[in-house]
């Protein structure tokens, strides 16, 4: 922060126990969570920097034995073949995750970080609804690009109106997910 970097960026910050990639992974879900990465925020800015916080939810390519619940996704398709089969998320559940992306932006908001990033890459959840690779769903949440983007476009905006209209958000995304029928540039 003392070198004058545009701004540090904690990544991979989870939003939710459901999806912690992994034992260690820094989490956001609750308020106590929160507190403790204020010091972080804290420091960067005595420092004189900037700092944004991206939060995530695994999705798919979560372990159950590290969120103790089973791991959940757009469809019922491992992320990798000898990968747990994940639960195929009801429109329910997925209406409560919006509201827990939009919670977890507010606290980021709410310790003082100067932005959030939405994780939208890497095959985590909000980048397997967006791929027809791993998006194999026939409701609104699937289908064409108008349905596999409607959950990120419900996070995106249900974080906007939590967060306010001058707080930055960044949403990072895959370029191309190099499989067949996944998320390409061209």
């Amino acid at each position: 922060a003392r070198g004058g970097v545009g701004y540090l960026n904690v990544e991979h910050t989870g939003i939710h126990p459901q999806g912690k990639a992994s034992p260690k992974m820094l989490m956001i879900h609750t308020d106590e969570h929160a507190a403790k990465i204020k010091t972080l925020v804290d420091a960067v800015h005595a420092a004189g920097g900037k700092i944004v916080i991206q939060i995530n939810h695994a999705g798919r390519q979560a372990f159950s034995a590290v969120t103790g619940s089973p791991i959940v996704g757009p469809s019922p398709l491992p992320a990798l073949p000898g990968m747990e089969t994940p639960h195929e998320l009801s429109i329910g559940e997925i209406e409560e995750l919006v509201e827990i992306y939009a919670a977890a932006s507010e606290r980021v908001k709410n310790i003082g970080a100067d932005g959030v990033e939405l994780h939208l890459a890497h095959g985590y959840l909000l980048c397997s609804f967006l791929s027809s690779f791993s998006n194999q769903r026939t409701d609104r949440y699937g289908g064409d690009l108008t349905g596999r983007s409607r959950f990120a476009l419900e996070v995106l905006k249900t974080v906007r109106e939590r967060v306010g209209p001058d707080f930055p958000i960044i949403c990072r995304l895959s370029g191309d997910e190099y499989v067949d029928q996944g998320l390409k540039i061209a």
